[in-house]
């Protein structure tokens, strides 16, 4: 997508996103387009036994465009997602086409809910 945060790294899946509100996580201020946040699943989470990997969201205005790095994010957007490494493609393809739920984390700490929506490509 032109003026997308990632030019060099076409994007794995498209995702809704829903932003917890401030008072919910730890987070003091509204995360920005650009986050590097790592996705986790909730059965792999709630176990204590899980795999974070590093799945960065290009978070999208009503018109698919990417939104201004600037701009405080709260609420729903979609979101296409960049998985950063390309052997963890096939990873996530995996889990997603069965459940499509995950979650954005900082650490430990859930600052987001996603639902896969689609992928662009299969692994």
């Amino acid at each position: 997508m032109a003026g997308s945060l990632y030019p060099k790294h076409s994007a794995d899946f498209l995702a809704e996103i829903e932003i917890l509100p401030l008072g919910k996580t730890y987070r003091t201020k509204h995360p920005k387009n650009g986050i590097r946040w790592a996705l986790a699943y909730p059965d792999d989470f709630n176990s204590g036994n899980f795999t974070i990997s590093d799945v960065w969201p290009d978070f999208l205005d009503s018109e698919g465009n990417s939104i201004s790095k600037s701009e405080d994010l709260q609420g729903v957007y979609k979101a296409e997602m960049h998985i950063l490494f390309p052997e963890m493609v096939a990873v996530h393809y995996e889990r997603l086409k069965f459940d499509a739920n995950f979650y954005c984390t900082e650490g430990r700490d859930i600052v987001a809910h996603g639902k896969m929506i689609k992928f662009f490509k299969k692994p």
